[in-house]
């Protein structure tokens, strides 16, 4: 696209330096934009391995808490049941 735009539109019309400088300036965006995209995705990446640890966390925490109420209600059976 960068190329054809350069080839069909600019160049007839403009000289070889003016070619060279439109051509520089219309990469500057092109390499901003994929900066920004990857620091977007290294973003997502980040607090998506956050969200994980957090949610693994939890289940951790919501295991013990099932693993004592188990516990528990098998104790106070025993105990009421004898």
């Amino acid at each position: 696209m960068d190329n054809l735009f350069l080839i069909e539109i600019v160049e007839k019309d403009a000289d070889k330096e003016n070619v060279l400088y439109l051509r520089s300036k219309m990469r500057i965006p092109h390499a901003t934009a994929i900066n920004t995209t990857k620091n977007l995705i290294e973003i997502g990446e980040e607090n998506q391995r956050s969200s994980v640890i957090l949610a693994n966390n939890s289940m951790e925490q919501s295991r013990f808490v099932l693993l004592g109420a188990n516990i528990i209600s098998i104790l106070l059976g025993i105990l009421l049941c004898s």
